[in-house]
């Protein structure tokens, strides 16, 4: 997640929505991995982050996912809730 907000504050000009699809997606077929992660889909893992978005009121959720004080709160791995990682 560090490494996305990274590339958010290098590239600002660069669609939140893109920058989502590069970290999950993309990064699944980047490892070979995209039969099985990196989307929401029937048949893949459950694989997901919880991101707790900063109070900003209503407005654009991609740019609220990326802003500063966006943080994650909680992580599945393959269905099960892991805590304290």
């Amino acid at each position: 997640w560090g490494e996305v907000l990274f590339l958010r504050r290098q590239f600002p000009d660069v669609d939140p929505a893109t920058l989502l699809k590069l970290a999950t997606l993309n990064g699944a077929r980047a490892l070979g991995l995209e039969d099985s992660i990196g989307s929401l889909t029937v048949g893949k893992q459950a694989d997901v982050a919880m991101v707790t978005l900063p109070d900003s009121g209503p407005g654009d959720a991609f740019g609220a996912l990326f802003a500063p004080g966006s943080r994650i709160t909680g992580t599945m791995r393959r269905g099960r809730w892991l805590v304290g990682e």
